[in-house]
């Protein structure tokens, strides 16, 4: 019974070497495989993670245990011949009794005072394993520690000779503190000081690329150095300041947020990259998008000023003539006869007036029998024959093309963009300094300006007005904006104009070909008479010398 005894207890103590020895060699195997698919400062949280678990203390019997003890320390290769650690590990309760010198119930029951002790189990020979080695640091943090990332030989691979060999030439005493000392992580270094580490001494790009790269270009363009355009900007030379470069450095300043990124930097500026530099000096320059806008303003209020002028006067004009112009109503009054008469008996007919877009419509109708004539051509024979200086009307009104251009229609706008401007400009002033350079260089134009401004209230309300009248004449919506309306007019008088030139263009086909036809017929009797001996040549040529200078061109 002891035998059979000895042998089960032998049979499991082999299992369990065997199972430790199974999971030493997938440790080996996993932390072989860590150590090259994380980088170093990944390797701490891995192992920590699979090595050095929080939950220790909550596996600590049966084989879970067994298998954080090995996972807790450095992994090692365990063969089922190396029982030099195990052995020494309680198995059973049976063999802790054994080992306390106790008897064990299975060998008879008796208690250690009736019966000598049995004597204890011969230890098992120690394995020629390679892994014994320097003795382990006990006591530290060596999750801490720097790790060297080698390529660790499973156990299976291993040479226990040779690597017994050099284990066995190892036995040295490290100077543990030193080595802790020397390659001791630093504590919450993390990626924020590598970052440092890694831009210490490098240019500092702040902006997005794309922003950075068209700071750049753009400040090429001014030929100019940073601190040239600084200055030209803070004293206002206007020889500089024009209206290209102005409308460059508005494209180009830095924004309020990139300022403040950018003036986080400002004690080190030699290490900004180009446009960060270029932004910097910019800055320092007060109200800099305030200022540039003002000296924006001056630039271009002259020439917009001018324009608003000329456009205020044409549609003024137009708009008057088209209200008094006795051609323009002959031309309308025309094209309303001829209009009832077609319309006549119809829901559209005996109409006593019609709306401006209709007079295109003229165009679209056409005769049925003949050549192609259109209404467009009827009406204009007509006039040329009732009523021909009516068909100049086209000159009376010809600011209805520049009426029907697209800034007309925002003439109001314009006109109180140039006022919001003149009032920053004086807002800007009020808040400069004494000595400011804008006090001294905006006064007499913000005057001047502002007189010339108003000036142009009164002519702009009389166009309103007129306006207003023709939309009401011609039964338009009130709302209809003022170049849709001179357009579609425009679009007539061009049509009638062509429609003149074609008719004049078919007279003179006409007229010259009645020419020929005579010349032929004229030709013709002389020769009969010169044949008949009734006229001589020189009697002929003669007599044609004294006609008219047309006559006598064409028989030459």
């Amino acid at each position: 019974m002891d035998d059979e005894e000895e042998e089960n207890r032998k049979d499991n103590r082999g299992k369990e070497v065997g199972s430790q020895a199974q999971w030493a060699r997938k440790l080996d195997k996993l932390e072989e495989d860590l150590s090259f698919l994380f980088p170093d400062w990944q390797q701490e949280e891995v192992e920590q993670a699979f090595f050095y678990p929080e939950v220790e203390a909550q596996n600590t019997d049966g084989a879970a245990g067994t298998c954080h003890a090995l996972s807790s320390s450095t992994p090692r290769d365990v063969s089922a011949a190396d029982v030099d650690v195990t052995a020494k590990m309680p198995l059973s309760p049976k063999s802790n009794n054994s080992a306390a010198g106790g008897r064990d119930p299975a060998q008879g029951g008796e208690d250690s005072s009736s019966a000598p002790a049995a004597p204890p189990a011969p230890a098992p020979p120690p394995s020629p394993g390679p892994m014994e080695g320097p003795p382990k640091p006990q006591g530290q943090d060596r999750k801490m520690l720097k790790r060297l990332l080698w390529r660790k030989i499973p156990g299976a691979k291993l040479d226990t000779a040779f690597w017994g060999e050099v284990s066995k030439s190892a036995q040295i005493k490290l100077d543990e503190a030193h080595i802790e000392k020397l390659f001791r992580r630093e504590a919450h270094k993390g990626k924020d000081q590598a970052k440092k580490n890694k831009d210490e001494g490098e240019i500092l790009r702040l902006l997005d690329p794309n922003r950075a790269r068209n700071i750049i270009i753009v400040a090429s363009r001014l030929q100019a150095t940073p601190a040239q355009v600084k200055q030209a900007v803070w004293s206002l030379d206007m020889s500089l300041l024009t209206m290209d470069r102005v409308n460059i450095l508005l494209k180009t300043i830095p924004t309020d947020a990139e300022m403040e990124l950018i003036s986080q930097h400002a004690h080190d500026p030699v290490r900004l990259g180009q446009a960060e530099q270029f932004c910097l000096e910019l800055m320092s320059v007060p109200r800099l998008r305030q200022r540039l806008q003002c000296v924006l303003v001056r630039l271009e209020f002259t020439e917009t000023l001018r324009e608003l002028q000329v456009d205020i006067n044409s549609v003024g004009t137009v708009c008057h003539q088209m209200l008094t112009n006795k051609k323009f109503k002959a031309v309308l009054g025309c094209v309303l006869a001829v209009g009832n008469f077609l319309n006549a008996g119809s829901f559209v007919g005996d109409a006593e007036g019609f709306t401006a877009d209709s007079l295109l419509k003229i165009v679209d109708v056409t005769s049925t029998k003949g050549s192609k004539h259109s209404l467009m051509d009827y009406i204009t024979n007509l006039l040329l024959k009732t009523n021909p200086s009516a068909v100049t009307f086209p000159h009376d009104l010809r600011h209805v093309k520049a009426a029907a251009q697209e800034r007309v229609a925002v003439i109001p706008t314009t006109l109180q963009t140039l006022a919001q401007g003149l009032a920053m400009i004086e807002e800007e002033l009020e808040q400069a300094w004494d000595q400011e350079p804008l006090r001294r260089a905006f006064p007499g134009f913000l005057a001047e300006a502002t007189k010339e401004l108003a000036a142009l209230k009164e002519p702009v309300a009389q166009y309103q007005a007129n306006y207003a009248s023709l939309l009401r004449i011609f039964g338009e919506d009130p709302k209809t904006p003022i170049n849709d309306f001179f357009r579609g007019l425009h679009k007539f008088i061009s049509a009638f104009q062509k429609c003149q030139e074609d008719i004049a263009t078919k007279r003179l086909r006409q007229q010259q070909a009645q020419i020929n036809d005579s010349r032929t017929g004229m030709v013709a009797e002389l020769k009969d008479k010169i044949s008949a001996g009734q006229l001589s040549a020189s009697t002929v040529v003669k007599s044609m010398r004294r006609r008219a200078p047309t006559t006598s061109l064409l028989i030459a």
